[in-house]
């Protein structure tokens, strides 16, 4: 018989009821549960090349999957990285994820020849002379700057103070023993104090900082006149053009002088240490006084506070000491940043030092924002044969695990083996453009140079646009 229209109702209300449980059952068989983070991989972790002669470097890569950090032997990477052992090694990639870790290893092969033996040191150095530098100019206070990723080398400015002076960025291939103008010299002719803002390079300075960071050369600060703007540059070294100009601020945050508006350090060591991701300026100059300051480059790119500098002479950090006119004589070996030499001046408590410099200092910054600083050896040579003060060139031999220190007219070698001191006599040394600090009508300025492992040479950039190489000779 026929539904009542009350039946009706309540059948329908059973189906809608009976629909909505198969609904919610479906939903709850399809939906699939989230899935756990999957883990870190790591494919294809190797050293390119393999097998190197000692000095040489290799680069070490992988694809990396999942990984929310990595590190290399414990401290944290980025991939690629260069590396240069000294020895044979193997090196442990760790990469870290969410729900647990990864690991591979790769080695470099190295070589040592009989001549980069411990003990076999040289019995003289002789300059052999290359192709001067194409800017022509007499270089003052600037730097020659290896890039660990090609060893290539760089240099710009030291055209005096002067800010219509040559800004060309020119580069030595040690190998090839040749030079290339990567850009060529822009007329600016600006009066006196006039504006430098808005220009799309940057302008001859002497005294500037320089940091080589991943693909770009950070040129920071240094004395260009008084104009305002163009303070600082970052060059790209892969398409060689200046990528950013700062006019009214300064890279890193680095912090100004209210009254110079400018970041006003200089003659100071600096560096970016890749294996621990962070870098450093330390000492030199700030405000025209002695200065035995410290500032931290984060990995995030910006100052770490507190700023660690000097007020009212004090020392800022544990060891620290007031050096100036270190900016050539300043390497990273291990685990530590060295400096050897510079011009001294006491800190307040410090009894007055020598002012010539001929300690050899090491800087450990692995903590962050918490430097500090211990001397590591005294040159003992006499002093007719001691490198020793602010000026001069001083450089690390991964190679030979030695620092090796010039004047321009004589050599010293110093072994980290054993902790000693040797002079090593150059055999022509008569140039009047080699010393440095120059001494004549020019005196005072400083040359510039740095160790080349792919030449297994000392690069060394002397007055009037002249290049040498120091060759060690071992017979």
């Amino acid at each position: 018989m026929p539904l009542s229209a009350a039946e009706k109702a309540a059948l329908l209300a059973q189906v809608t009821q009976l629909q909505s449980s198969v609904n919610a059952l479906v939903v709850d068989t399809v939906t699939p549960p989230p899935q756990p983070p999957a883990n870190p991989t790591i494919t294809g972790f190797a050293a390119n090349p393999a097998s190197i002669t000692a000095g040489q470097s290799s680069v070490l890569s992988a694809t990396v999957a999942n990984a929310v950090s990595m590190t290399l032997d414990g401290a944290p990477v980025t991939l690629p990285v260069t590396v240069t052992p000294t020895a044979t090694k193997t090196y442990a990639l760790v990469a870290d994820g969410a729900p647990g870790t990864t690991s591979a290893i790769a080695s470099v092969q190295v070589t040592v020849t009989a001549a980069q033996q411990p003990g076999a040191y040289p019995t003289s150095m002789d300059w052999l002379p290359q192709a001067p530098d194409p800017r022509g100019i007499d270089a003052g206070y600037g730097w020659l700057k290896r890039n660990p990723a090609n060893g290539m080398l760089v240099t710009f400015g030291a055209n005096s103070h002067d800010t219509n002076g040559n800004n060309a960025v020119p580069s030595y291939d040690p190998v090839a023993k040749a030079w290339t103008i990567r850009i060529a010299h822009t007329p600016v002719n600006l009066a006196p104090g006039a504006n430098q803002s808005g220009k799309s390079i940057l302008l001859n300075r002497d005294n500037s900082i320089p940091i080589i960071k991943g693909n770009f050369l950070y040129v920071i600060g240094g004395e260009k006149g008084e104009g305002a703007g163009n303070h600082s540059g970052r060059l790209d070294l892969t398409t060689w053009q200046w990528a950013q100009i700062w006019d009214t601020d300064e890279p890193f945050g680095l912090p100004m002088n209210t009254t110079a508006q400018k970041f006003d350090w200089i003659l100071s060591a600096s560096q970016w240490v890749p294996s621990l991701n962070k870098g450093f300026i330390l000492a030199g100059v700030r405000n025209g006084n002695p200065n035995a300051g410290y500032i931290e480059i984060t990995s995030a790119g910006t100052v770490a506070a507190p700023r660690r500098w000097n007020v009212d002479n004090e020392a800022p950090f544990p060891g620290a000491q007031n050096l100036k006119n270190i900016t050539n004589q300043n390497w990273w070996r291990n685990d530590r940043a060295y400096v050897y030499g510079g011009t001294r001046s006491a800190l307040s408590g410090q009894a007055a030092p020598p002012p010539v410099g001929n300690i050899l200092f090491a800087l450990d910054i692995t903590a962050d924002n918490a430097p500090v600083m211990t001397a590591v050896s005294t040159n003992t040579l006499p002093a007719n044969q001691q490198v020793a003060g602010g000026g001069i060139v001083a450089d690390y031999i991964p190679a030979r695990d030695w620092m090796i220190a010039t004047d321009g007219v004589r050599c010293n070698i110093y072994d980290y083996a054993d902790g000693t001191w040797h002079f090593v006599p150059i055999n022509n040394a008569t140039d009047p453009d080699l010393p440095t600090p120059s001494i004549g009508p020019s005196g005072g300025a400083n040359r510039c140079g740095c160790w080349s492992p792919e030449a297994d040479r000392l690069v060394y950039l002397a007055g009037h646009s002249k290049l040498f190489e120091g060759r060690l000779n071992f017979q």
